[in-house]
């Protein structure tokens, strides 16, 4: 570490940590114009020193330290000008400035000074971020990208705008659309190898963002959008895949990559048009790394295409780029070239098939196959520029895939396996090789170490601090972090100590400057990790403890602690063993407190990664590998402060991700929501309710083709996981807000009502979700429930149709809060006339629910309630509806309810007996006078028009509209006669003549 330390004091490292001396007194400068003119000064001088051959990689590798140039000058900056306490708009106007500097400084340049400048304002988007700044560097490097008579332009810039397509605001997606298809239009274009490769790893760069969550307020604008950028990414992968295929015709599999995305119709031939006249490689260093950029451009928009759920695609390049760098060096020299874009890109793309548990090849033979082409590049007679090449690649791709394969951990190596890796990187920068391979050698070494050096999209370059809770014990495996073993420190350590001596005072001044190069490299990954902010970069809130918690050495969890961690991925092949593993992480949920120590990592993806999958032929197996998983999801949500965890989940309800996970671990996360509402920060929270709410509405979802039951069971998990949601207290009006927005969702998807009375089966399901449902909603917000609840009384029905779905589950919602109290009666009294003026189909449910509620109210309103049935059954064009209504009414309260059977028929058959026993009742008999009389004017009008439907007299006044059942139709004139009579001691005398004169 103190080695590592003092390397801010190297010539090379003055990228890293760059502070300007003449800067360092505030009271120097007083004005912008003087920082800026050192700004420029020192842009231009690092700008010659970086001594960049025309090389894709030499060019990343130059972008990661423009980025982090950049970063400390703003920062230096930002103290001089005390911009912390200042408005963002400060920081943008001083990055519009720098900007200006580096524009003007490229077109007055020699090309080799402006590729570098070029590519710096690229780190300076990736920095800042600004809307203005992004737009305006966007309109200079597309001004550059299309002077074809320029190639140094042409190929900086296409790299940078790769890069800067991830920078535009989420509103901004023309301009992002513009640059790509910019890109596109260069890559077919162009008869530079160099600009063709650079254009590639441009359009990789920019499928980072591509399918990410998209915040839109019209939910109907959503598909358009995604669509869109799904059809962007099949342009990418065609083109990419078929110039490959153009180039080296052995690689057909790669033709049908693109069928799997959506295409534009009016352009679904122009990946075709293509430019297919290659000519063969002149210039062997530009042309080697122009074929490698395409490659690695296709490697990397594997990050968009398992967004997209496209993972027959990403297995195939995966198997694809294994094989380029598996096959032995030959004398085509355009494989040969593939192969070095295998090289760099395959981490990045096993790094994603891990993430989505795809990985089913051996990591140990996949490392033996770079140690392999290692050894033969060295070995063979190649041309110098292709075998620096190769080398460079294969070097920088091994300790990047070393190092993931053990920052992961759920992979163990060989002890000695890694040791010798680190020794033939040893032998090429201590051997009498050139310059260029020794620099190569360190590379390897410091990607090893985390550096991820050159690779700007790794998702697991995540660089491991030296710090750590706990020393794995000896073993012949390791499956922790090089700069974290043990057994390994020694060895690593005289490394380090080596890379060092040589930067420092080594004659060769281009060997001194390439190892500074490579220390920084490190030095930098590791100053990151140690200086990472409150806010992670996935938006996560690292609150990590600064002290561990003390375990004594007895302690039970210390000690199934520790068995976890010395817990070998192989040992896992049995049933007892998954099933101990299972239980141990039970009793770790259970514990008030774990061990914090970012081993949990690698313990838990070591665990998840025996899938259900795996042990497909074994049925035996497969359940308790599924309780494993769930088990792992479990302790996750149970302990998701330590940071490990948190990281972990943050992963597992990305978008991605989440859509790939089995059912049951989908809704243990849907069930445990509040668990990650109070680790996640605002940002990350938000994200997460958008991606939960495309998931539940997008037509591609594996959501829509989950059967009844699996769909049910995922809205009921949700609710649950929102009701718990909202028992927390949010400072933030950000949770709530989404947790609205969740609830909204759902509501929105809720099961017919008609599905109670039409499925037996289903009939506990559908209960459950809306009595979950109703639950949570019973804690929201009265305003804004009351906003998505609204009916409107007006509503327009066509002739002879029915209330709509969405109305229906609206009133019935309002009609179950009301039962809970949470919303007045009166909210339902404004709906009374809408209720029972329409057709009763679909009522059924609504009016034995409404029923319910008036019988909890007060006597007077129950009345009035009965009264004003009766008045619309008089009016209204669906009378059945009402006087079901009054036989529930009815049949609740009067003396015979114990008695009776409800079902529509039923209440009606048992109306002339349930409403005169009602209304002999001392509380009831009050509206007597009041209700027999509209009781007869309601027979009348039934008995009339039965008769007048009888006789099929057009002419005659019959209800406007029929009611869709003849046989309550027919009933019903019966019924009421039937009642009147019952009741007709109560009427007047001409009430009884009117009576005797119906003719039924």
């Amino acid at each position: 570490s103190g080695q590592i330390n003092c390397a801010k004091e190297l010539p090379g490292a003055t990228l890293f940590v760059f502070t300007p001396k003449e800067i360092k007194n505030k009271s120097t400068f007083k004005d912008i114009p003087k920082i800026n003119g050192i700004f420029q000064i020192k842009l231009l001088e690092i700008a010659e020193s970086l001594q960049l051959s025309r090389n894709i990689m030499f060019a990343l590798l130059a972008l990661q330290s423009w980025k982090a140039f950049v970063s400390n000058w703003m920062n230096s900056v930002s103290n001089i000008l005390d911009l912390d306490s200042c408005s963002s708009d400060h920081h943008s106007n001083v990055a519009m400035s720098i900007l200006k500097i580096m524009c003007k400084a490229a077109e007055n340049c020699v090309p080799q000074i402006a590729e570098n400048i070029v590519l710096a304002i690229g780190a300076l988007c990736m920095i800042v971020k600004s809307s203005p700044v992004v737009f305006t560097a966007s309109t200079f490097l597309q001004k550059w990208l299309f002077q074809y008579e320029h190639e140094h332009r042409q190929w900086s810039s296409a790299i940078s705008l790769g890069l800067l397509s991830n920078c535009f605001h989420v509103t901004d997606r023309r301009q992002k659309f513009d640059v790509i298809n910019g890109l596109l239009k260069v890559l077919r274009s162009s008869k530079s190898y160099l600009v063709k490769g650079a254009s590639g790893v441009g359009l990789g760069f920019s499928c980072q963002n591509l399918l990410t969550s998209i915040k839109v307020n019209d939910d109907s604008k959503f598909d358009v959008t995604w669509i869109a950028e799904a059809t962007l990414l099949g342009k990418i992968v065609r083109t990419l895949s078929l110039m490959i295929i153009n180039i080296c015709p052995s690689y057909d599999s790669l033709k049908n990559l693109g069928d799997n995305f959506p295409s534009e119709i009016d352009h679904i031939g122009d990946e075709e048009n293509t430019e297919c006249s290659f000519r063969s490689l002149d210039n062997i260093d530009e042309d080697v790394w122009g074929v490698a950029g395409l490659v690695i451009g296709l490697g990397d928009s594997v990050i968009a295409i398992q967004r997209f759920g496209a993972t027959d695609v990403l297995l195939k390049i995966k198997d694809i780029l294994i094989s380029s760098i598996n096959s032995p060096l030959c004398n085509e020299i355009t494989e040969n070239s593939l192969s070095v874009g295998s090289c760099i890109v395959l981490p990045t793309v096993l790094a994603v098939c891990q993430g989505a548990e795809l990985i089913n090849n051996n990591m140990d033979s996949l490392f033996d196959c770079y140690s392999t082409l290692i050894s033969e590049i060295l070995s063979e007679k190649l041309s110098v520029n292709f075998q620096q090449s190769l080398l460079m690649a294969s070097c920088i791709g091994a300790g990047s895939f070393l190092s993931y394969i053990l920052n992961d951990g759920v992979h163990p190596l060989k002890i000695n396996v890694v040791k010798n890796f680190l020794e033939v990187m040893r032998s090429i920068y201590t051997c009498p090789y050139p310059p260029a391979f020794q620099f190569y050698g360190m590379l390897g070494i410091v990607n090893a170490f985390g550096a991820g050096a050159g690779l700007l999209t790794m998702s697991f370059s995540q660089a491991v601090s030296l710090k750590s809770s706990y020393i794995q014990k000896e073993s012949i495996n390791i499956s922790v972090p090089i700069l974290r073993s043990h057994a390994l420190e020694s060895f690593c350590t005289t490394i380090v100590q080596e890379m060092f001596i040589i930067a420092k005072d080594h004659t060769d001044r281009q060997r001194q400057s390439f190892a500074a190069w490579a220390i920084s490299f490190l030095y930098d990954a590791l100053r990151a990790k140690d200086h990472q902010g409150v806010i992670g970069s996935q938006g996560v809130d690292v609150n990590t403890q600064s002290v561990s918690q003390s375990f004594s050495d007895d302690s039970l969890v210390w000690k199934l602690y520790l068995w976890l961690l010395h817990l070998q991925s192989s040992e896992l092949g049995v049933t007892t063993h998954v099933t101990t593993v299972a239980s141990v992480l039970t009793c770790l949920r259970q514990a008030p407190r774990l061990p914090v120590s970012s081993d949990w990592g690698p313990i838990i993806r070591r665990c998840m990664s025996h899938t259900p999958v795996q042990f497909i032929g074994d049925l035996l197996l497969m359940k308790p590998c599924r309780v494993l998983r769930e088990e792992c999801m479990n302790l996750s949500l149970a302990h998701a402060n330590i940071e490990p965890f948190m990281i972990f989940l943050d992963h597992q309800v990305d978008l991605a991700k989440f859509r790939t996970l089995e059912l049951n671990l989908q809704l243990a996360l849907l069930n445990q929501l509040h668990c990650l509402s109070k680790v996640f920060s605002a940002w990350r929270w938000e994200k997460l309710c958008n991606d939960l709410i495309e998931y539940f509405t997008f037509s591609t979802s594996p959501y829509s083709i989950y059967g009844t039951h699996e769909k049910m069971s995922m809205r009921v998990s949700f609710w649950k996981g929102l009701s718990q949601c909202l028992n927390e207290t949010y400072n933030n009006s950000v949770y709530t807000q989404r947790i609205e927005k969740c609830m909204e969702t759902l509501f929105s998807l809720f099961p017919a009502l008609t599905s109670i009375n039409n499925s037996r089966g289903r009939l506990h399901s559908v209960k459950e979700e809306w009595s979950v449902a109703i639950h949570c909603l019973t804690k929201a917000d009265i305003g804004w429930l009351m906003n998505i609840l609204k009916v409107e009384t007006d509503v327009d029905q066509e002739h002879g149709s029915c209330l709509s779905f969405e109305v229906l589950k609206r009133i019935f919602a309002i009609t179950k809060l009301v039962t809970k109290q949470h919303i007045p009666i009166y909210e339902l009294g404004k709906l009374k006339s809408l209720i029972l003026n329409t057709r009763s189909e679909g009522m059924w449910t609504i009016l034995v629910e409404l029923a319910g509620v008036i019988g909890h109210e007060e006597d007077s309103i129950k009345r009035q309630w009965l009264i004003d049935a009766v008045d619309i059954s008089i009016v209204s064009e669906y009378p059945s509806t009402a006087l079901q209504f009054i036989g529930i009414l009815s049949g609740r309260w009067c003396a015979y309810m114990p008695l009776l059977i409800l079902d529509p028929l039923a209440v009606l058959s048992d109306l002339p007996v349930t409403l005169p026993a009602l209304l002999e009742d001392r509380s009831w008999c009050v509206i007597l006078q009041d209700l027999v009389p509209k009781l007869l004017m309601s027979t009348e009008r039934l008995c009339s028009f039965a008769w007048n439907l009888q006789d099929k007299d057009d002419h005659a006044v019959v209800l406007e509209n029929m009611e869709e059942d003849e046989a309550i139709l027919l009933l019903l004139p019966s019924v009421m006669h039937k009642t009147c009579i019952s009741l007709k001691r109560y009427m007047s005398f001409e009430e009884q003549l009117k009576l005797a004169n119906i003719q039924v």
